[in-house]
């Protein structure tokens, strides 16, 4: 059992190097949309609920990308503007459907790909 897992857990570390530079465009999304709520929002009163500095609005725009607070960061700003809509549409879209599946995505490529070279090399050896 534990050299199952150990196997294992030498994949997903073989699997993280590779993939990181998806995990910095992630990241560059989420900074550059922090940063466009944060000068969108200056003086108006989702600015200091939600979008004070750019470190809260990280986080709760990070949290919003899993969809658990949808509505809680969006309604304040469309409530005072209804273009706020364009600003959270544009995000969601990009974020969630289309960085969050390309993670996905090449996360389990990268994975499947390490565990065929290790089985290749096991049969090699045998």
């Amino acid at each position: 059992y534990s050299k199952a897992v150990a196997s294992k857990a030498v994949l997903v570390a073989r699997t993280i190097p590779p993939i990181s530079h998806v995990f910095i465009l992630g990241f560059a999304f989420l900074l550059f949309f922090s940063w466009m709520a944060t000068v969108l929002f200056a003086g108006s009163a989702q600015e200091h609920e939600i979008f004070p500095d750019m470190r809260t609005a990280m986080w709760h725009l990070f949290i919003l990308v899993t969809t658990a607070n949808f509505p809680d960061v969006m309604m304040p700003g469309y409530s005072e503007h209804r273009a706020a809509f364009a600003f959270f549409c544009t995000f969601c879209t990009l974020m969630i459907f289309f960085m969050v599946p390309m993670v996905t995505a090449v996360i389990f490529n990268q994975y499947v790909e390490n565990e065929r070279d290790v089985k290749a090399y096991r049969l090699k050896v045998q």
